[in-house]
């Protein structure tokens, strides 16, 4: 993990892009107030004004661009005073308006599931959406005719950009997405907060987006487990049965033990974790080598 940059970086960061997004919600009001923000409010989320993005035009002639190299740089001490959440390069042909109009229609996805908010502009969204969605549904967020060309989001104290994807054929024109993939959108939020746990408990930041990829999609198999098997939904109950994944292998609830205590408390929030709080890592241990030794568990 780079440990931090200096003003320079940030400059050269925003010079490379032609646009910033805001998540408005997290920001403080009066570095929003310097910003001359262009507001993406699809028409049935009026009335949430307030909750919608911001697309902040940049360039040589903006006069806040060293301003806001500035609050990205205090960023690294403090992630509030940062106002971009992910930055953008646009196809050349691609005007400003019609960016705008293009971005507003990809707050809303489409599922079988019914339509739900995808707040694509948070870094802690987009590299989900990057590792769930096809690449052709990921093409589309981008724009079916390459609307973005790049898109950059934060990670850690780096900045990473991914390309538009490869591929033209098959994109589709709104943003609709697949069933599954609906269901792992559903739960970004407990994957993240399980990462988060999981980034605490190691004492340590991640070694790469590599690593972390890795533990995002292990996160994502374990609770959809504990959800269509187990009858989970508890955040609680969810965050505890990943993270005992991690720990103590993926195979880990197919113990016996484990199987008792999952039909014992699923009918009651956050019992499972409750129940499972006590166990000791000698007992965590001995689990783990029953498992290794009998294949039918």
């Amino acid at each position: 993990m780079n440990p931090g940059h200096d003003i320079e970086f940030y400059s050269d960061l925003l010079a490379r892009h032609q646009y910033a997004l805001v998540d408005r919600v997290g920001a403080p009001a009066e570095i929003l107030e310097a910003l001359p923000l262009v507001l993406l409010v699809p028409d049935y989320l009026r009335s949430d004004e307030n909750a919608m993005p911001g697309l902040l035009p940049l360039g040589p002639d903006k006069p806040y661009m060293a301003y806001l190299a500035e609050c990205m740089k205090a960023g690294e001490r403090n992630a509030s005073e940062n106002p971009v959440d992910t930055l953008l390069v646009a196809s050349p042909d691609i005007g400003q308006r019609l960016l705008e109009i293009h971005l507003t229609s990809r707050l809303i996805v489409y599922s079988p599931q019914g339509r739900a908010f995808l707040r694509y502009y948070s870094s802690d969204i987009f590299p989900h959406l990057v590792r769930i969605l096809s690449v052709e549904r990921l093409k589309s967020l981008f724009g079916y005719k390459a609307q973005v060309c790049q898109w950059t989001y934060r990670f850690q104290n780096e900045w990473i950009t991914v390309p538009v994807p490869d591929v033209n054929r098959h994109v589709p024109i709104s943003c609709v997405i697949r069933r599954e993939e609906r269901e792992s959108l559903d739960i970004v939020g407990d994957v993240n907060k399980a990462l988060d746990a999981y980034r605490k408990e190691m004492g340590r930041p991640w070694e790469n987006h590599a690593e972390w990829n890795e533990k995002a999609c292990a996160i994502d198999h374990s609770i959809s487990i504990a959800q269509r098997i187990y009858r989970l939904d508890a955040p609680a109950d969810l965050n505890a049965f990943a993270l005992q994944a991690l720990r103590h292998g993926e195979r880990f609830h197919s113990h016996p033990r484990i199987q008792n205590l999952l039909k014992e408390t699923a009918s009651r929030p956050s019992a499972y974790r409750d129940a499972t709080h006590g166990i000791t890592d000698d007992e965590w241990a001995a689990m783990a080598t029953e498992i290794h030794s009998h294949r039918n568990f």
